[in-house]
């Protein structure tokens, strides 16, 4: 071993420690002599040096004393001269001593912890460019070694140039430390046997290879990755030597994925990729010697196998985020097809580069159109320097338009475009709003800037966008001062952009700082998350002024040299931020009209219509020509003050119709009813064809949750534009649905939620409640159970129930549950009047629904099987069976209190990950239409009321959760309007749409009064003697006399509180008509006949009913015995319409039921399809 002088230690690593470390080495080396290198007291003080490596904070009273030690020492080398020859042997250390001192030294180092990654790296870039004596590291327990361990504990970073070293590294304990494995060019390093070795090392987390020859990387793979593959997400080749002396004359050595032709390899490669399942980035550059000319460039040519095989690979990467692919051709749209379909099976690919491919065709552009209209998780595409044409750029921006997610980042920089090109993708970019970081630079399509081209379309995304925060026009000619102008007042209107590169655009030095501080207006905005001010006081200027010095960012930086920051302060840069329109002329007619409708509403009794209107906006009627957004009427608005508030986060959002459509219906109600024969009833489930529902974004637990919303309520807004598009020639074939994206929200973490969904549907109008996709859906995409359960089997007849559930199980292959909640023994004193008009009471204190919650349970235990114990379910039922019988509780008048076992404010499921029956708990969830009974099921399978119901939709604000069992949980969804074909007249007797808010309800009585004998239920005189022909308009007006329903100036019938009425009885069951399925009269014989119907007869509980007759409600000749509900009382004198309102929708109050007071029969007496009509 060769000698050196101790002295080169210090100046060698003097700038690596700490100065107290410094100092230390100083004092070691004045006291540095052959002799003192074998004394006690030197040895003395080195050992106590090596003590103090477990003290990080290098107590100071040590310090003290190890300082006197050294300067007692020192004083004996005063007249030390290093240069004179007879010192020269002092300075000289043998081999020994050599060895002795590295090691104390390096036991010492373990425990420098300021030691940085930059100290290191300065450290080893000194070795290799000789800066620092080579013998410092010539022992095999060197210095070098030991700091590359120590680089190993700070950054988790092994890389691999050397196999001595590795030997090093192998030998150490702290192989297990390494995350990151870099393999450098060396062509005598023994990869195999590295891999063998590093095996052993299980979390390595990335693989980088840069120059290494390929044999070499499959050599070492096929061993790393067999240990450790689970745990490696990033996959970088850079720079990789196809060494063609290994490989065989077929094997093309430009381009990696040809890999898989060979046999000597494929079996390693592929194995390989396999392995790696966790792969979330991948990198693969090629050989870099092949030069590149700016939009010429030579691209590695593969064949369609090649990039099929390598597709085919990709597959298996599930966690795939980061796809690199450059320098290879991809002209050919075989190759690209084969590539974008496999990418497409990537769900959670989020960033993908495909640079110089050469995919600049129209058929490339069609290919990557329809990847990007099917991609949902995608947030980057970069296609640099791709040679891009007109017709790729124009297919490439209607995918632009059908995506349905925000790009975070859009690469397309050096590609001549030109003007025609890059006006299709900005305008595309316009209409969606999707990017946030735009980088057009180098594209050469600004150089036209008259009306209608790309200048124009980038003029139009700065004035609008509001999700565009970065954009980069650098090296694109905008020649014209007026177009500069132009470009720099749309950019002070725009509130969002906060950094704008544009090098090299011809734009003048004052119109460069106008650019750099309106972005740094924007920063400041976003930082400080305020909205602007319409003037600044002294504090506010304090403030900004503290804020621009305490920043560094680069626009100030630039814009520091062109004024100071006071002037910054006066200028543009924080004047007022506009607050949501733009401010329009108000003219005095406009006033008027503005007073005269506000006294009428004011006059009013209260307000039937509630209306969305434009801040403009100042008539009182939805005009013709009004917007889709002006047309949304909202149901159960409540008046705050707080605009933060969220009393109407859940209200119910439709399309209101315009007075045209109402005038049109109301002259219908005129005409005479065209009654229905028995087949029109017969309907099957064409309501639901060609739509779909709306379904959550994809979305991951990394994601925030201001992030999440904006994209859920981006792509909700996207999904209504479009199906109301699609259906724009004909809106009556569009139903009114839900237009409320936090309703939509609650149905999403339901359905996440849970394990077995449960469809509720009205047995009265099964194949109007019952969304084929919501079951696609749930079955097909979710992979979980879904149960239908028929409710209010009690209204229709036993026959027609089995029927529909025939139905169901066949044409979907779905079990179907049977349910009513209110069997006999839940009611008391049901009576039927002489005309047939049913009224039920629910006893005093409700009991479980037993026949349908075992029906439930043998459907979820088929389900659930042995993965949850349902035990304790099936012995509650069984106990409940077991008990009725012994208790009575006909005169138990008790009123029953709402159990609060659940919580009403539900937090917020948003990142709750869903495990199927997790904790052995099963979760049902319950979903379906608005009025199908979905509360009243909860309440029925608990046997007690724990949560309230209303026969109001929306009533149900956000989803509760209730415990069945220990281990059984249902989960309570708000009923939603799902997306049909259904009339609106239809959806008001499903209940889908408020009653009280219906601004023309004859065309609904119109329908109910051609299906069913509503003059004579009702008993009912025509209000024109000599008449015969009925109407609806007549109907309501006979029933509005009847009742005594007047109005309050006129003293004329009130027929819309009469159709009200009607309308309300036939919700809850007192009026009744039952859809059919299709030839069910023609089998009706078959199913009154089948064997089963005795069993549906059973879970209809209807066979104990008593008929009594002291609740006649429409009796002429027994009117002592009405019931006080049908009573005709005349008004109060003086008494308000708003107080005849207020009696007529107390049953529409929160906690009322739905069906707890309302008349039931299994069959209506008075349907058209009785035999008197057929």
């Amino acid at each position: 071993m060769k000698n050196f002088n101790a002295k080169v230690l210090s100046q060698n690593f003097q700038y690596y420690f700490p100065t107290n470390i410094k100092n230390t080495f100083r004092a070691f080396e004045t006291s540095w002599e052959t002799d003192n290198l074998e004394s006690e007291d030197n040895r003395n003080i080195y050992c106590e040096l090596i003590d103090w490596r477990k003290d990080f904070n290098w107590n100071a009273n040590k310090n003290i004393i190890l300082s006197n030690k050294i300067a007692t020492d020192n004083a004996k080398l005063d007249d030390y001269d290093e240069d004179d020859d007879d010192n020269k042997h002092k300075s000289v250390i043998n081999d020994n001593q050599v060895k002795w001192w590295t090691e104390i030294e390096l036991k010492g180092l373990n425990y420098i912890e300021p030691l940085s990654m930059m100290a290191i790296k300065t450290l080893a870039q000194d070795y290799k460019s000789g800066k620092i004596d080579e013998r410092i590291f010539c022992h095999d327990y060197n210095l070098f070694g030991r700091l590359m361990e120590l680089n190993i504990l700070l950054s988790n970073l092994l890389e691999l140039d050397n196999e001595v070293y590795w030997t090093r590294v192998v030998e150490s304990k702290i192989k297990d430390q390494v995350r990151w494995i870099k393999c450098m060019k060396d062509s005598e390093t023994n990869w195999k046997k590295i891999g063998i070795e590093l095996c052993y090392t299980e979390f390595v987390e990335n693989l980088t290879f840069y120059e290494s020859d390929l044999p070499a990387i499959l050599e070492f793979t096929d061993n790393i990755t067999k240990r450790c593959s689970k745990f490696i997400e990033n996959l970088t080749i850079r720079k990789v030597n196809m060494n063609e002396k290994k490989l065989a004359n077929e094997f093309n050595p430009k381009t990696f994925s040809r890999i898989y032709r060979n046999d000597e390899v494929s079996h390693i490669s592929l194995e390989f990729l396999k392995n790696l399942k966790n792969l979330k980035n991948i990198s693969i550059t090629f050989n870099p010697q092949i030069s590149f000319e700016l939009y010429e460039p030579r691209f590695f040519q593969v064949s369609v196998h090649d990039i099929e095989n390598f597709s085919k690979s990709l597959e298996c990467f599930c966690h795939l985020e980061s796809l690199e692919i450059t320098k290879t051709d991809l002209e050919e749209h075989a190759k690209l097809f084969h590539l974008l379909s496999s990418i497409e099976k990537l769900r959670g690919l989020k960033a993908l580069t495909l640079t110089h491919c050469n995919i600049s065709s129209k058929e490339s552009g069609a290919i990557f159109a329809s990847f990007l209209s099917k991609s949902m998780s995608l947030t980057e595409i970069n296609l640099k320097d791709n040679a891009l044409r007109s017709d790729f750029c124009h297919q490439f921006s209607l995918g632009m338009q059908k995506f349905n997610g925000i790009l975070q980042k859009l690469n397309l920089s050096m590609n001549p475009i030109l003007h025609d090109g890059l006006k299709f993708i900005m305008s595309s970019i316009v209409q969606n709003d999707n990017v946030v970081d735009l980088d057009i630079s180098t594209c050469d399509g600004f150089s036209c800037t008259s009306y209608g081209t790309a200048f124009q379309e980038l003029i139009n995304l700065i004035s609008t966008s509001r999700n565009l925060q970065y954009l980069d026009i650098s090296n694109n000619i905008i020649a014209s001062g007026t177009t500069r102008k132009e470009f720099i007042r749309a950019l002070e209107g725009n509130y969002h952009i906060s950094k704008i590169s544009c090098l090299n655009c011809d734009f003048s030095t004052k119109e460069d700082v106008d650019i750099h501080i309106l972005c740094l207006r924007n920063e400041y905005y976003r930082q400080n998350d305020i909205l602007g001010k319409d003037s600044f006081t002294r504090k506010d200027e304090i403030e900004i002024e503290k804020w621009l010095r305490r920043t560094k960012h680069p626009l100030l930086m630039r814009a520091h040299m062109y004024m100071p920051t006071e002037n910054l302060i006066k200028w543009k840069l924080f004047k007022r931020m506009p607050q949501g329109r733009r401010k329009i002329p108000f003219s005095g007619k406009q006033k008027k009209q503005q007073l005269i409708v506000k006294r009428q509403n004011q006059a009013l009794p209260i307000n039937l219509i509630r209306k969305v209107q434009d801040d403009s906006d100042t008539s009182s009627e939805i005009s013709e020509n009004a917007t889709l957004a002006e047309k949304i009427q909202k149901i159960h608005v409540q008046p705050i003050k707080d605009l933060r508030g969220k009393s109407n986060r859940y209200v119910l959002q439709f399309h209101a119709e315009s007075p045209k459509e109402i005038k049109e219906l109301r002259e219908k109600a005129r005409q005479p009813l065209n009654f229905a024969r028995a087949e029109d009833l017969e309907v099957d489930d064409f309501s639901f064809d060609d739509f779909d529902i709306p379904k959550r974004p994809s979305w991951d637990y990394k994601m925030k949750k201001e992030v999440l919303l904006a994209n859920e309520e981006r792509y909700f807004f996207k999904y209504v534009t479009n199906l109301e598009k699609k259906h724009y020639d004909d809106l009556k074939h569009l139903s009114c649905f839900e237009l409320n994206i936090e309703t939509w929200r609650q149905l999403w973490r339901v359905i996440e939620l849970s394990d077995i969904l449960l469809i509720i549907i009205d047995a009265r109008y099964p194949t109007f409640l019952f969304p084929p996709y919501l079951y696609q859906y749930v079955t097909e995409e979710l992979r979980k159970h879904c149960i239908v359960m028929m409710n209010k089997i009690d209204l229709v007849e036993s026959s027609v129930v089995l029927a529909w559930k025939k139905y169901f199980e066949e044409k979907y292959k779905i079990n179907v549950v049977l349910f009513t909640s209110y069997p006999s023994y839940n009611l008391r004193g049901q009576t039927q009047n002489k005309s047939g008009l049913q009224i039920r009471r629910r006893k005093g204190r409700m009991k479980m629904a037993c026949e349908g919650a075992m029906e439930v349970y043998k459907a979820c235990s088929n389900i659930a099987k042995t993965q949850v114990d349902l035990s304790k379910w099936h012995d509650k039922i069984q106990e409940e069976i077991n008990t009725a019988s012994n208790y009575d509780d006909d005169n138990d008048d008790t009123e029953v209190e709402v159990e609060r076992n659940h919580v009403d404010d539900v937090k917020d499921f948003d990142f709750e990950e869903h495990e199927l029956f997790k904790n052995g708990v099963l979760t049902i969830g319950t979903v379906g239409f608005p009025n199908v009974g979905k509360s009243s099921v909860l309440n029925g399978l608990m046997g007690k009321k724990v949560v309230s119901i209303s026969r109001s939709p929306g009533h149900t604000k956000h989803f509760q959760t209730i415990f069945l069992t220990e281990n059984v949980r249902l989960v309570d969804c708000p009923g939603l309007v799902f997306p049909s074909a259904t009339p609106k007249i239809m959806q008001v007797l499903l209940g889908s749409y408020p009653i009280a808010q219906l601004r023309e309800p004859y065309a609904s009585i119109k329908f109910l009064a051609e299906r069913a004998d509503l003059q004579k239920l009702l008993n009912l005189k025509h209000p024109e003697e000599n008449s015969k022909e009925w109407s609806a308009m007549d109907i309501c007006e006979a029933f509005a006399i009847k009742r005594g329903y007047m109005t309050a100036k006129t003293s004329r019938p009130d027929t819309y509180r009469a159709a009200n009425s009607i309308l309300r009885m036939a919700l809850d069951g007192k009026i009744t008509i039952s859809l059919k399925p299709r030839n069910y009269h023609k089998n009706k014989a078959f199913w009154e006949s089948h064997p089963e119907l005795q069993k549906v007869k059973e879970l209809q509980a209807i066979g104990k009913i008593i008929s009594t007759n002291d609740d006649d409600a429409y009796s002429e000749d027994d009117d002592a015995q009405k019931p006080s509900d049908y009573v005709l009382k005349p008004e109060k004198k003086g008494a308000s319409k708003r107080d005849i309102y207020d009696k007529d929708n107390e049953a529409d109050s929160e906690g009322e039921s739905d069906e707890c007071n309302v008349g039931a029969s299994s069959s209506n007496p008075f349907d058209v399809l009785n035999d008197e009509h057929e």
